[in-house]
C-alpha cells in the first residue's frame, strides 16, 4: 500500500498509523516463527480493544499501529527509518553515510550470531575473498569512481574582435568523462559525429582531419521533424548516440577539443538543461577537453566566430539529412578558446556479508539472500530531478527496504536453524549486502571477480530491490523462468504471508540478481514496483507499506528454507530476455557465448560490455576479449543484455554467426561459432 507523503506527526502521523493498521485488519502480519538475537523482538501483545479503537478512532496513535502491525513489521520499520535518516547521506559510495549504513548492517549480523564472509577487507586490488567456512571480516572492500571537483573551466571565443566569455553553468559546463587541457583552436561543425550509421550514414568524409580544430557536435543522433530518432526503437535512442564514441570519433581525427551541443528540436527531456562533470563521470574518459554547451549558447558562439554562418537549427537539418563532412564555422582566424580542469578521486567502500552455517552434508552448498544498500547520496548521479542534485535521496524503497527485509529474514531463519532437529541437513546461507548497485551492479561484480562462483555451490539467488511498496498485497516476481522449481514455490508459499505474486520470467534486470543469473544460477528477484517517486528526494521512509516489507522477507525466508533443507539440485534454466519486461522469455536457449558481462553501463553506452571471456567458449576461440563491447549480432543492433540473451536464444549449436564488438575505439568483426551449453555464463 502507498501510505501518504504527509510528516509522521499530528495528522499526517495519525494517517500513516491508520494505513498500518488498514492493511493489518486486512490481511495480518504477526508472525510466529523463531527468532533469534532480538531482532524482531515481540513486544506485548495489544489488547483486542486496543487494535480496534486504534484502527477505527480519528486519535489512534503511531505507537498502536505499529505494535498492531507485529515484530516483523517493525523491525522493518526501524531499519528502514535509520537507513533512509539523513545521517547516513543517501548511502552514495562517496558519502560517510555509506560506510555508517555498511557498520549499521554488519553490526546486525553480529547481533544475530551469523558468521562473517570474507578473508579478510581486501580492497581495490583484491583479497576480501569468500569464505564457506566462515571467514574473518564481515566487509569486502572494493573502490569505486568518486567524485569529481572542477578547479577550472572556460569556454571562449577569440581573435579578429570575436571575443566573448560563455557562462558557466548555463551556457556550457565540462563533462565529468572530458579530459584536462587548455586549448585553442578553430571551430568546426561535424554534425553528429558518427562514424557509421544505418543505411550507410556517416557524419565524416574520408579523409577528414580535425588536427588542431575544436569540433562542435551535436548530442544525440539524427531526429525527424518530430524529434524523435530516425533509428531507435520505442522512443529510445540507439548505440550512436553514445557521448564518449562520439567524442573518441573526433579525438581520433586530431580534435585539440570537443563541444557538445543540445540538438535544437530535439524530443528529449534532457536537453532543456546541462549536463555536469558529476553527472557524467563515466569510468572511460577521453584525452581531450569536453564540455556541453546550451542551443542559445552555440547559437551565441557561432555567431561570434563566423559571419554569415548557417544557425545551429540549419545546420541540424543537414546533419539530419545525411550530408557527411566537416563544415568550418568561419575562415578560422577567430577561434574558440577551451580550459578544463577535473580532479578525479576513487573512493572506497564494502560489500557486507554474513553466513549462516548449514548442517550436515549439505552444509557446503549456499542459498544467497541479498539486496544493495546504496543509494544516489546527493543525487549528483541517477536522479531524475535534476534540480534537486545537492539534496539528500533517502533510497527508503531504493533499496533501503530490501536491506531491512533481509534482515528481518536472517533473523527469521537464524531462529528456524536453531530449531532444527538433531542430524537434520541444511545448507549454508549467505547474506550479502551490496554496494554501488547504482553505479552499475558494481558490487554484485567484484563479489563474482574474486569468487568463483561456479565452484561456489550456490544452488540459487533471492534478491530483493525495491519490496517497500506493496499494494493490493500484489508482489512481482522477477527470474520465474529460471528454474522449474519456482511456480510451484511461489504458488504455496506467498498465499501463506497474504501477497499474491505476478511473475516475470526472465533472469536479467537491472539488480544485483543478474550477476548471478550470468553465472548459470537459478534467480528471483522481488519487487513491488516502480512509482513516481523513483531516484527523487520523495523517496521517503512514510511511503512505504512495512507490513508488505514484512510479508515480503517472510515469503523469501521460507523459499530460502525450503531450499536450504531439501536435497537434490535446484535445475538452472537460461530465460533469455531482459527479465522486468514480463512474458518474452526465451527458456530453450541450446548456445552459451561463454562471456560474463560486465557492469550495467551508462545510458549512453549501449551494448554489452565484456567483464571477462571463459576459455574454449565460443567468444574465447572467436578471439573476444575483456573489454570489448558487443554492438552487433548478425547485422542487429544490441542495445543491451537483453537482446544479447534473445539473440543466444535464436542458435542452435554450430551457427556461425558475426559479431561486431567496439574495441579501443573501433569496430572489430569476430566470426564466432557457437558451442552448445556446457555452463551458465551468458
Amino acid at each position: 500500500m502507498r501510505m501518504a507523503r504527509d510528516s509522521v506527526s499530528g495528522r499526517g502521523g495519525v494517517a500513516w498509523a491508520l494505513g498500518v493498521l488498514g492493511v493489518v485488519a486486512v490481511i495480518g502480519c504477526a508472525s510466529s516463527a523463531p527468532v533469534r538475537g532480538g531482532e524482531a523482538t515481540p513486544a506485548p501483545a495489544p489488547r483486542a480493544g486496543e487494535r480496534s479503537e486504534a484502527a477505527s478512532a480519528e486519535g489512534g496513535s503511531i505507537r498502536a499501529a505499529i505494535r498492531a502491525a507485529g515484530p516483523e513489521a517493525a523491525a522493518a520499520l526501524s531499519h528502514v527509518v535509520t537507513l533512509s535518516n539523513a545521517y547516513f547521506e543517501g548511502r552514495a559510495p562517496d558519502t560517510r553515510g555509506n560506510q555508517r549504513a555498511a557498520e549499521y548492517i554488519e553490526f546486525h549480523f553480529k547481533r544475530l550470531g551469523l558468521a562473517p564472509a570474507f578473508d579478510g577487507f581486501g580492497g581495490e586490488n583484491g583479497g576480501g575473498g569468500f569464505v564457506a567456512s566462515g571467514g574473518t571480516a564481515f566487509q569486502q572492500g572494493f573502490s569505486v569512481r568518486g567524485g569529481l571537483e572542477l578547479t577550472e573551466a572556460g569556454l571562449a571565443t577569440v581573435g579578429a574582435g570575436a571575443e566573448e566569455r560563455f557562462a558557466l553553468g548555463t551556457q556550457f559546463h565540462p563533462l565529468g568523462f572530458s579530459g584536462n587541457g587548455r586549448v585553442t583552436g578553430a571551430p568546426v561543425f561535424v554534425g553528429y559525429s558518427i562514424e557509421r550509421g544505418p543505411r550507410g550514414y556517416r557524419s565524416y568524409a574520408e579523409g577528414d582531419d580535425l588536427t588542431g580544430k575544436i569540433a562542435v557536435m551535436l548530442r544525440f543522433e539524427p531526429i525527424d521533424e518530430d524529434g524523435e530518432s530516425l533509428w531507435g526503437r520505442n522512443g529510445d535512442w540507439s548505440r550512436h548516440a553514445s557521448l564518449p564514441e562520439k567524442v573518441g570519433a573526433a579525438q581520433e581525427r586530431g580534435a585539440l577539443g570537443v563541444i557538445i551541443v543540445n540538438t535544437p528540436g530535439v524530443s528529449d527531456p534532457r536537453a532543456e538543461y546541462l549536463e555536469t562533470h558529476q553527472s557524467t563521470s563515466y569510468d572511460a574518459g577521453v584525452e581531450i577537453p569536453v564540455v556541453q554547451m546550451s542551443a542559445p549558447g552555440a547559437d551565441r558562439l557561432i555567431a561570434s566566430v563566423c559571419d554569415g554562418c548557417s544557425s545551429l537549427a540549419e545546420l541540424r537539418r543537414r546533419a539530419d539529412g545525411g550530408a557527411p563532412g566537416v563544415v568550418d564555422l568561419g575562415d578560422g582566424s577567430r577561434r574558440v578558446s577551451m580550459v578544463v580542469d577535473l580532479e578525479r578521486e576513487r573512493v572506497p567502500t564494502t560489500n557486507v556479508g554474513a553466513i549462516l552455517p548449514g548442517r550436515g552434508a549439505l552444509a557446503g552448498e549456499f542459498v544467497v539472500i541479498g539486496g544493495h544498500y546504496d543509494h544516489l547520496g546527493y543525487g549528483h548521479f541517477g536522479a531524475r530531478d535534476p534540480e534537486n542534485a545537492g539534496q539528500i535521496h533517502a533510497g527508503a524503497d531504493d533499496n533501503a527496504s530490501g536491506i531491512a527485509a533481509m534482515l528481518v529474514a536472517a533473523g527469521r531463519m537464524a531462529g528456524a536453524y536453531d530449531a532444527l532437529g538433531a542430524g537434520e541437513a541444511a545448507r549454508s546461507v549467505l547474506f550479502l549486502a551490496f554496494s554501488a548497485e547504482e553505479m552499475g551492479l558494481l558490487g554484485s561484480e567484484h563479489f563474482a571477480k574474486v569468487t568463483s562462483l561456479d565452484t561456489l555451490g550456490i544452488v540459487a539467488m533471492l534478491n530483493m530491490d525495491m519490496i517497500g511498496r506493496v499494494e493490493d498485497r500484489v508482489l512481482t516476481a522477477n527470474g520465474v523462468g529460471t528454474s522449474p522449481r519456482w511456480d510451484a514455490m511461489l504458488d504455496r508459499y506467498a498465499p501463506e504471508h497474504g501477497l499474491r505474486i505476478k511473475k516475470s520470467k526472465g533472469g536479467i534486470g537491472p539488480s544485483d540478481h543478474t550477476i548471478f543469473y550470468n553465472a548459470g544460477i537459478p534467480v528471483l528477484h522481488f519487487f513491488s514496483g516502480t512509482h513516481d517517486d523513483y531516484h527523487t528526494v520523495r523517496d521517503t521512509f512514510e511511503t512505504l507499506n512495512f507490513v508488505g516489507c514484512a510479508q515480503t522477507a517472510g515469503l523469501v525466508a521460507d523459499i530460502a528454507l525450503d531450499l536450504a533443507r531439501r536435497g537434490g539440485g535446484v535445475e538452472f534454466v537460461s530465460t533469455g530476455d531482459a527479465g522486468s519486461g514480463g512474458g518474452r522469455g526465451r527458456s530453450d536457449a541450446k548456445v552459451r557465448l561463454g562471456i560474463r558481462p560486465a557492469s550495467y553501463g551508462e545510458t549512453d553506452q549501449p551494448g554489452v560490455a565484456v567483464g571477462g571471456v571463459y576459455e574454449g567458449t565460443s567468444a574465447g576461440l572467436a578471439g573476444m576479449k575483456e573489454g570489448d563491447r558487443i554492438v552487433r549480432w548478425g547485422g542487429d543492433e544490441i542495445a543491451d543484455i537483453g537482446a544479447m540473451m534473445t539473440k543466444l536464444g535464436e542458435h542452435e549449436p554450430g551457427d556461425e554467426v558475426d559479431i561486431v564488438v567496439v574495441r579501443d575505439g573501433e569496430e572489430v568483426t569476430l566470426r564466432v561459432v557457437m558451442l552448445g551449453r556446457g555452463g551458465g555464463e551468458s
